[in-house]
């Protein structure tokens, strides 16, 4: 019985090879009779590709199965097709390995970290100076919500990965700005949509049917695109603090001293979204990525396998005055927070940046788009740390009560406080 079983399987392998191989004949113009059956055995749909391209760009034809007798880095071989089936490959975050959808054979993924600089803020023409992702990629923009996906050519994409819109088409731009780097994903699909659900059903001020019957639209896997920024930031400030006083009879007087001083602070890895989205305050939300730890690897296409990446549109220069503005509120918040006395007033600082560099990198998120009653909404979870930010319908009802119980508690108790 088993051996029918092997039968049967191996059929149906050799009959998706050759699927494989069809479409990819046909999507290059390679004749029939040039195909053969070591071609099909192979599965070598991607390696036909190549192959057949060199031949043809030097005036030849045939693709022989000379051909696949040449060496071929491992890794290119591996981020394209199974070596002992044909099948699909894709990115396992679990063991951190390229495994076969068909046979689950494993492919070990050397992680490296030596590609990727920072570069000095007043030298950012240099990052528009790469532009190859080391695989064929097509660009699919968003009608609805504008949003432009990157995505590997075999890659279907029927939904926005971010809006779930299906009002999406294929552009004839490039894919931008190869990234120096990136962080794989921690964790799989099937742990995302539990990560969800749990979110989901905490969501105690959202109806009570909402946890029973939304409808998951489409879940994603989507490399999004981020700035980094390192810099020395100096503040010099002044600012009045105040001292309360109270006499004996309860009143309160304040008195006011003039500060000055200074502060400085390293800033490692500042991260700032690169896509621009009505929804960038779920960005913030899922933080913190934790990128300054050897967290971050070489870039490479593999791990596109299986996985869209979402388009730059925020240029670095950009992207450097936002992220002054947010160091800015981060140093007024340390300084304010360690000041004397019982409160302040009048802060203002001038702060002079040094040394300030950037990166252009991938971070791992999960897009989910989720439907109730009509409406959608949009959820997002840290590819890397799992946290979970997104929208959700209220309940009006359990906002009533809330608002009524909390009216009843001050009438009850305010009497016994102005007594």
């Amino acid at each position: 019985m088993s051996g029918k079983i092997d039968e049967e399987l191996q059929e149906l392998m050799r009959m998706e090879r050759e699927e494989q191989v069809e479409v990819n004949r046909l999507r290059r113009g390679i004749p029939v009779d040039e195909v053969t059956d070591e071609m099909i055995e192979k599965s070598g749909e991607v390696i036909i590709d190549e192959r057949y391209m060199e031949k043809s760009n030097r005036g030849e034809s045939a693709v022989t199965s000379e051909d696949f007798n040449e060496p071929i880095n491992q890794k290119e071989r591996a981020a394209k097709v199974c070596d002992s089936c044909g099948g699909t490959l894709k990115y396992k975050p679990s063991i951190r390995c390229l495994e076969c959808v068909f046979c689950a054979a494993t492919y070990p993924l050397n992680f490296t970290a030596n590609n990727i600089r920072e570069i000095a803020i007043d030298k950012m023409d240099d990052i528009f100076q790469e532009t190859n992702w080391g695989v064929e990629t097509k660009t699919v923009e968003c009608q609805n919500c504008g949003g432009k996906t990157v995505s590997t050519t075999d890659e279907k994409t029927i939904f926005c990965a971010f809006c779930g819109s299906q009002h999406i088409a294929e552009t004839a731009e490039s894919a931008g700005v190869k990234p120096q780097g990136l962080v794989p994903y921690e964790f799989d699909e099937k742990a995302a949509k539990e990560k969800f659900e749990y979110w989901i059903k905490r969501r105690w001020l959202s109806p009570n049917k909402l946890k029973k019957v939304f409808e998951l639209k489409d879940l994603d896997g989507v490399y999004f695109p981020y700035w980094t920024f390192d810099t020395d930031a100096y503040s010099e400030y002044t600012v009045e603090v105040g001292f309360d006083h109270e006499d004996k009879d309860g009143n309160v007087t304040t008195d006011w001293s003039y500060r000055s001083g200074s502060y400085s602070k390293e800033i490692d890895d500042h991260l700032l979204v690169a896509s621009e989205s009505e929804y960038n305050k779920l960005f913030k939300q899922i933080e913190p990525f934790f990128t300054t730890g050897g967290e971050v690897v070489d870039y490479d296409s593999t791990y596109l396998v299986g996985y869209l990446a979402r388009k730059y549109t925020v240029e670095p220069s950009d992207a450097w005055y936002t992220a002054r503005e947010e160091i800015e509120d981060e140093l007024a918040d340390d300084i304010t927070t360690g000041l004397p006395g019982d409160r302040y007033r009048s802060f203002n600082q001038v702060v002079t940046y040094s040394d300030s560099t950037f990166k252009y990198i991938m971070l791992p998120i999960y897009t989910m788009v989720y439907d109730y009653k009509g409406k959608t909404y949009n959820v997002l979870v840290n590819g890397q740390t799992g946290k979970v930010s997104g929208d959700a319908p209220y309940s009006w009802v359990k906002i009533s009560l809330i608002a009524a119980l909390i009216a009843f508690l001050i009438y009850k108790i305010w009497p016994y406080m102005t007594a």
